[in-house]
């Protein structure tokens, strides 16, 4: 299911990565129209302005509540938002982005509140606040649909599946993976075809606050909604894993996710969920 890949160089950059870094801070100073030293680039990130997303065609998007700028390599596009609608404490550093179709949408840190971003008219809240907290889940979308698994609410972990519904506006309860009381730390997803794996190196028993290691990838079949498991040893990947994913140290592939090596970053670890041994 895994295989190691040596990487020429000490950091760990594709082609790719490096051109969205360098469009980045290209356009993170137009949008500006400032000298880029420290003490902008502090009061930059620690305002939650601006975030980085990709379009259906996996090229850089840059927006904040006032400007969308999206690039690929023919052409620019940018535009001025409706500042009349600006959204009071949305945290752009820290909100996730997921793509339906060729729209781009953001889940609050939260997991909780969903918004569309219309690069024509600006950021749109689609439902209400909700009391129920789900810092640190993973969002995905598959058939039109944005989900959201596991998360914790700063006490309990959850590994409960939710559907969000466009029509009514509301996260719906799909099923539970764990049983009950024990919940995913910081889970990852991949989708690949019909099947998303759940990945996550440690589950937390909620009733006594115990954290346990993992023995298993779960894969939830998002027609029939039918759980698998499977063995996997996190420890033989230790240096991969390290305590916990962070969103510098993985990087999506194609049926699969890839770890860089936290102790020698020219190395890093694929794993291909489309290949993986049967039985």
């Amino acid at each position: 299911m895994s295989k190691q890949k040596k990487v020429k160089g000490k950091v760990f950059f594709s082609s790719n990565r490096i051109y969205t870094i360098l469009i980045f801070f290209f356009v993170f100073c137009m949008l500006n129209a400032q000298k880029s030293d420290n003490s902008i680039l502090d009061h930059f990130y620690h305002k939650f302005r601006i975030h980085l997303a990709q379009d259906q065609d996996n090229h850089p998007v840059l927006f904040n509540q006032k400007k969308y700028v999206e690039l690929d390599s023919i052409y620019l596009f940018k535009n001025n938002l409706n500042e009349s609608q600006l959204i009071n404490k949305l945290d752009l550093a820290k909100s996730y982005s997921v793509n339906v179709g060729p729209e781009i949408y953001l889940v609050s840190p939260d997991g909780s509140i969903v918004f569309h971003v219309d690069k024509q008219i600006g950021i749109k809240q689609l439902n209400n606040i909700n009391e129920h907290k789900y810092y640190k889940c993973s969002i995905f979308s598959y058939g039109g649909s944005i989900y959201r698994i596991g998360g914790n609410d700063r006490f309990n972990h959850k590994s409960q599946l939710f559907k969000f519904d466009f029509k009514d506006k509301n996260w719906h309860f799909i099923t539970t993976v764990l049983n009950h009381n024990y919940g995913f730390t910081n889970p990852k997803t991949v989708l690949v075809g019909n099947k998303v794996y759940v990945i996550s190196r440690y589950v937390k028993n909620n009733f006594n606050n115990k954290r346990l290691k993992n023995d298993y990838v779960y894969a939830i079949d998002l027609n029939d909604y039918s759980i698998d498991k499977y063995n996997f040893d996190y420890t033989d990947f230790t240096e991969y894993f390290n305590e916990f994913f962070n969103k510098h140290n993985y990087f999506k592939v194609k049926n699969g996710i890839g770890f860089i090596n936290s102790q020698d970053n020219s190395k890093a670890m694929i794993f291909d969920f489309k290949k993986r041994p049967q039985g």
